[in-house]
């Protein structure tokens, strides 16, 4: 009797487990394909997922993505703890790096910058545009 309760209540267990749903991984949105390949190569996305989570990138202080025909950084706001950042050399117009807060060298020359927002880089001491 005792065997047939613990396979009923195993059944039950499994059953249950089953409908649970697994919350998908939090993702840095990236909509620039070489700039996420630029990120892959260097080695942030250290699980091999092919995606970039928020731990990922807080993770980095240097990133040097130059000459990736990169025309979009959306999703550097996510690196929070990034201290260098070398962008020249892709196709870039604009640049938002307002949240990065820890950032104390930017280098984003030969690109075709109109906008450029540091107005929150306090810790900025180089910058190269």
């Amino acid at each position: 009797m005792k065997t047939k309760i613990k396979v009923w209540l195993f059944i039950l267990a499994v059953g249950l487990l089953s409908q649970c749903k697994k919350e998908p991984l939090a993702k840095v949105t990236i909509p620039d394909d070489n700039f996420l390949n630029a990120l892959i190569e260097q080695g942030v996305d250290s699980n091999g997922d092919g995606i970039i989570t928020p731990f990922e990138a807080y993770k980095v202080t240097f990133l040097d993505v130059s000459g990736e025909s990169i025309s979009d950084l959306t999703g550097i706001e996510a690196f929070v703890n990034l201290d260098w950042l070398l962008c020249s050399n892709n196709q870039l117009t604009t640049l938002d790096v307002s949240n990065n807060y820890a950032l104390d060298e930017l280098d984003c020359s030969n690109n075709q910058l109109t906008t450029l927002d540091v107005s929150n880089n306090t810790a900025l001491i180089k910058l190269e545009c």
